[in-house]
Protein backbone atom coordinates (compact mmCIF):
# COMPACT_ATOMS: atom_id res chain seq x y z
CA UNK A 1 0.00 0.00 0.00
CA UNK A 2 0.97 3.46 -0.82
CA UNK A 3 0.65 5.11 3.41
CA UNK A 4 -0.40 8.57 3.31
CA UNK A 5 1.78 10.03 0.98
CA UNK A 6 1.21 9.65 -3.53
CA UNK A 7 4.29 7.65 -4.76
CA UNK A 8 4.81 10.44 -7.32
CA UNK A 9 6.31 14.02 -6.30
CA UNK A 10 3.71 16.65 -7.34
CA UNK A 11 7.29 17.88 -9.04
CA UNK A 12 6.94 14.72 -11.52
CA UNK A 13 3.25 15.45 -12.33
CA UNK A 14 4.35 19.36 -13.28
CA UNK A 15 6.94 17.92 -15.63
CA UNK A 16 5.20 15.49 -17.11
CA UNK A 17 2.88 17.53 -17.28
CA UNK A 18 4.85 20.21 -19.43
CA UNK A 19 6.06 17.33 -21.66
CA UNK A 20 8.70 15.31 -19.84
CA UNK A 21 8.87 12.13 -21.88
CA UNK A 22 10.85 10.63 -18.50
CA UNK A 23 8.40 11.94 -15.75
CA UNK A 24 5.60 10.59 -17.82
CA UNK A 25 7.32 7.10 -17.75
CA UNK A 26 8.23 7.84 -13.88
CA UNK A 27 4.24 8.21 -13.47
CA UNK A 28 3.40 5.71 -15.32
CA UNK A 29 5.88 2.82 -13.72
CA UNK A 30 4.63 4.19 -10.47
CA UNK A 31 0.67 3.37 -11.30
CA UNK A 32 0.16 0.96 -14.38
CA UNK A 33 0.25 -2.29 -12.48
CA UNK A 34 -2.13 -0.98 -10.13
CA UNK A 35 -4.54 0.71 -12.65
CA UNK A 36 -3.90 -2.84 -14.01
CA UNK A 37 -5.15 -4.42 -11.06
CA UNK A 38 -7.81 -2.72 -10.16
CA UNK A 39 -9.54 -3.32 -13.59
CA UNK A 40 -8.97 -7.21 -13.31
CA UNK A 41 -10.23 -6.79 -9.86
CA UNK A 42 -13.69 -5.62 -11.31
CA UNK A 43 -13.50 -9.09 -13.93
CA UNK A 44 -11.86 -8.08 -16.43
CA UNK A 45 -9.86 -9.72 -19.17
CA UNK A 46 -6.45 -9.57 -19.05
CA UNK A 47 -6.46 -7.69 -22.51
CA UNK A 48 -9.62 -5.35 -21.30
CA UNK A 49 -7.81 -4.63 -18.51
CA UNK A 50 -4.35 -3.77 -20.45
CA UNK A 51 -6.84 -1.62 -23.03
CA UNK A 52 -7.95 -0.04 -19.81
CA UNK A 53 -5.27 1.07 -18.08
CA UNK A 54 -3.82 2.59 -21.28
CA UNK A 55 -6.82 4.35 -21.85
CA UNK A 56 -6.48 5.46 -18.39
CA UNK A 57 -3.04 7.02 -18.82
CA UNK A 58 -4.27 8.18 -22.35
CA UNK A 59 -7.02 10.01 -20.66
CA UNK A 60 -4.73 11.23 -17.85
CA UNK A 61 -2.10 12.34 -20.33
CA UNK A 62 -4.97 14.71 -22.35
CA UNK A 63 -5.98 16.16 -19.02
CA UNK A 64 -3.13 16.67 -16.81
CA UNK A 65 -2.37 20.07 -18.38
CA UNK A 66 -5.46 20.94 -16.36
CA UNK A 67 -4.50 18.83 -13.59
CA UNK A 68 -4.57 21.27 -10.40
CA UNK A 69 -2.19 20.00 -7.59
CA UNK A 70 -4.95 21.05 -5.04
CA UNK A 71 -5.60 17.38 -4.15
CA UNK A 72 -3.58 14.38 -4.18
CA UNK A 73 -2.17 13.10 -7.89
CA UNK A 74 -3.25 9.48 -6.90
CA UNK A 75 -7.14 9.82 -6.44
CA UNK A 76 -7.34 11.84 -9.55
CA UNK A 77 -5.55 9.02 -11.64
CA UNK A 78 -7.89 6.63 -9.48
CA UNK A 79 -11.44 8.61 -10.34
CA UNK A 80 -10.03 8.11 -13.84
CA UNK A 81 -9.23 4.78 -13.54
CA UNK A 82 -12.91 3.94 -11.55
CA UNK A 83 -14.99 5.68 -14.26
CA UNK A 84 -13.49 3.86 -17.02
CA UNK A 85 -14.06 0.57 -15.73
CA UNK A 86 -18.13 1.46 -15.33
CA UNK A 87 -18.24 2.67 -18.54
CA UNK A 88 -16.47 -0.77 -19.44
CA UNK A 89 -18.84 -2.77 -17.45
CA UNK A 90 -21.90 -0.71 -18.66
CA UNK A 91 -20.90 -1.58 -22.27
CA UNK A 92 -20.33 -4.94 -21.72
CA UNK A 93 -23.79 -5.32 -19.62
CA UNK A 94 -25.26 -3.50 -22.91
CA UNK A 95 -24.20 -5.65 -25.90
CA UNK A 96 -25.25 -8.93 -23.20
CA UNK A 97 -28.90 -7.11 -23.27
CA UNK A 98 -28.36 -6.50 -27.08
CA UNK A 99 -28.68 -9.73 -28.58
CA UNK A 100 -26.44 -13.02 -29.33
CA UNK A 101 -24.89 -11.75 -32.25
CA UNK A 102 -22.88 -9.03 -29.83
CA UNK A 103 -22.34 -11.63 -27.50
CA UNK A 104 -20.22 -14.04 -30.24
CA UNK A 105 -17.98 -10.70 -31.03
CA UNK A 106 -16.62 -10.61 -27.78
CA UNK A 107 -12.99 -12.01 -27.30
CA UNK A 108 -13.07 -15.14 -25.00
CA UNK A 109 -11.62 -14.40 -21.74
CA UNK A 110 -7.95 -15.52 -20.96
CA UNK A 111 -7.71 -18.86 -19.07
CA UNK A 112 -5.39 -18.74 -15.90
CA UNK A 113 -4.10 -21.91 -14.60
CA UNK A 114 -6.12 -24.51 -13.12
CA UNK A 115 -5.35 -23.63 -9.18
CA UNK A 116 -5.17 -20.02 -9.96
CA UNK A 117 -8.83 -20.18 -11.42
CA UNK A 118 -10.22 -22.11 -8.53
CA UNK A 119 -9.22 -19.76 -6.45
CA UNK A 120 -10.32 -16.56 -8.15
CA UNK A 121 -13.56 -18.63 -9.06
CA UNK A 122 -13.73 -19.10 -5.05
CA UNK A 123 -12.98 -15.25 -4.37
CA UNK A 124 -15.31 -14.54 -6.81
CA UNK A 125 -18.11 -16.69 -5.44
CA UNK A 126 -16.81 -15.00 -2.21
CA UNK A 127 -17.22 -11.82 -3.13
CA UNK A 128 -21.23 -12.36 -4.10
CA UNK A 129 -21.88 -11.99 -0.13
CA UNK A 130 -20.86 -8.37 -0.39
CA UNK A 131 -23.00 -5.72 -1.74
CA UNK A 132 -21.78 -3.16 -4.69
CA UNK A 133 -20.21 -0.82 -2.17
CA UNK A 134 -18.27 -3.71 0.01
CA UNK A 135 -17.15 -4.72 -3.67
CA UNK A 136 -15.78 -1.77 -4.39
CA UNK A 137 -14.43 -0.93 -1.60
CA UNK A 138 -12.47 -4.18 -1.27
CA UNK A 139 -11.18 -3.49 -5.09
CA UNK A 140 -10.20 -0.17 -4.17
CA UNK A 141 -8.01 -1.64 -1.65
CA UNK A 142 -6.86 -4.60 -2.47
CA UNK A 143 -6.90 -4.38 -6.51
CA UNK A 144 -5.84 -0.77 -6.37
CA UNK A 145 -4.01 -0.49 -3.29
CA UNK A 146 -5.80 2.58 -1.98
CA UNK A 147 -5.16 3.98 1.46
CA UNK A 148 -8.36 4.89 3.24
CA UNK A 149 -8.15 8.54 3.07
CA UNK A 150 -7.63 8.13 -1.13
CA UNK A 151 -10.18 5.92 -1.04
CA UNK A 152 -12.92 7.92 0.80
CA UNK A 153 -11.74 11.10 -1.32
CA UNK A 154 -12.81 8.71 -4.70
CA UNK A 155 -16.05 7.31 -3.33
CA UNK A 156 -17.25 11.02 -1.79
CA UNK A 157 -17.21 9.51 2.27
CA UNK A 158 -15.75 9.51 5.54
CA UNK A 159 -12.86 7.38 6.20
CA UNK A 160 -14.28 6.03 9.54
CA UNK A 161 -17.53 4.96 7.43
CA UNK A 162 -14.91 3.11 4.44
CA UNK A 163 -13.03 1.60 7.84
CA UNK A 164 -16.24 0.20 9.24
CA UNK A 165 -17.47 -0.90 5.72
CA UNK A 166 -14.49 -2.58 5.26
CA UNK A 167 -14.72 -4.55 8.85
CA UNK A 168 -18.30 -5.70 7.54
CA UNK A 169 -16.83 -6.41 4.66
CA UNK A 170 -14.00 -8.38 5.66
CA UNK A 171 -16.10 -10.08 8.70
CA UNK A 172 -18.56 -11.54 5.90
CA UNK A 173 -16.24 -13.13 3.85
CA UNK A 174 -14.71 -14.48 6.82
CA UNK A 175 -17.47 -15.91 7.75
CA UNK A 176 -18.37 -17.04 3.99
CA UNK A 177 -14.91 -19.03 4.03
CA UNK A 178 -15.04 -20.16 7.47
CA UNK A 179 -18.71 -21.77 6.41
CA UNK A 180 -16.96 -23.14 2.88
CA UNK A 181 -14.24 -24.67 5.10
CA UNK A 182 -11.51 -22.86 3.69
CA UNK A 183 -10.28 -20.82 6.76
Amino acid sequence: MTGGRDPVDPGLVRRAAAGDASAWRGIVAAYASRVFAYARSHGLSEDAADDLTQDCFLRMLGRLQGYEESGRFEHWLFTIARNLVTDHLRGVAKRRTGGADLLAQEPAPAVPPPSAQVGAEKLDLALTQLNDAERELIRLRYGAELTFPVMAEIVGEKVNTLLARHKRALDKLRRWYAKEGET
